[in-house]
């Protein structure tokens, strides 16, 4: 889950202001135009799955529908969402091979992240002496590591998922055992609030989870994308499962 409040959100937070407020009623029509033309961007092919398409693309057809009818109510309410002072919750369920608008860097990320995947389930019982046995290995993850971590920044769901994917092989336990305390691998990036002794994760429902991520990207299982707000939080949660 990330919290999401870029240019377009604090923008749509000043068009529902104009839109609310007494003013002048050619500044009105001006605004109300520049919705529309928010929405024709963001409904273009290309930003089919963009993430500011996702998020939005709800919130200004109901804008739009609700001046159209004059209901200011709904327009103050549609800004109270976006101002984190009403609860605002959305789910998409999608099912699409997003690997195949992926370009470029991200198209590399998700190639490295499946050769890594396809040699750690290879190898899952050897994964402690993996390089012995698949030479590539490192070089791979190291790749991996370059993108997921300093080069690429997400715009679309697929993108996400893919930055997801390869940070999730980059943090899989290299480790023959079965049984694993996450906390106590080494280079592990997670934490605990409480604080039992051990973390026990099966190394196999780690690669159930992969596994469906996997799936999800390839169009193969159902992807839901579920939008939210906080209390004071003047911006959206996004959440795949």
């Amino acid at each position: 889950m990330q919290a999401y409040a870029g240019r377009l959100h604090q923008e749509l937070i000043n068009i529902m202001e104009i839109l609310i407020d007494d003013r002048p009623k050619a500044e009105k029509q001006e605004t109300y135009l520049k919705l529309k033309g928010l929405k024709f961007r963001l409904y273009t092919p290309h930003a089919l799955f963009q993430i500011d398409r996702i998020i939005y693309s709800y919130i200004i057809d109901l804008a739009l529908d609700f001046y159209e009818f004059n209901d200011l109510d709904v327009l103050r309410h549609i800004r109270s969402e976006l101002l984190g002072e009403e609860p605002y919750w959305m789910t998409y369920a999608l099912q699409y091979d997003f690997t195949a608008p992926l370009q470029d860097r991200f198209a590399e990320l998700y190639s490295l992240s499946d050769q890594l995947w396809q040699g750690i389930k290879a190898n899952m019982h050897q994964l402690e002496t993996i390089e012995n046995v698949w030479p590539a290995y490192q070089d791979i993850r190291s790749r991996l590591f370059e993108l997921v971590f300093r080069q690429l920044v997400p715009a679309s769901i697929g993108e996400l998922l893919v930055a997801h994917f390869g940070n999730l092989l980059l943090h899989f336990p290299m480790t023959n055992t079965n049984a694993i305390d996450i906390v106590a691998q080494k280079g592990h990036r997670f934490s605990r609030i409480l604080s039992p002794k051990q973390l026990l994760v099966q190394k196999a429902t780690m690669s159930d989870q992969v596994t469906k991520l996997f799936n999800q990207i390839t169009g193969q299982e159902v992807l839901f994308v579920d939008i939210s707000n906080a209390a004071g939080l003047q911006g959206l949660l996004l959440n795949v499962r």
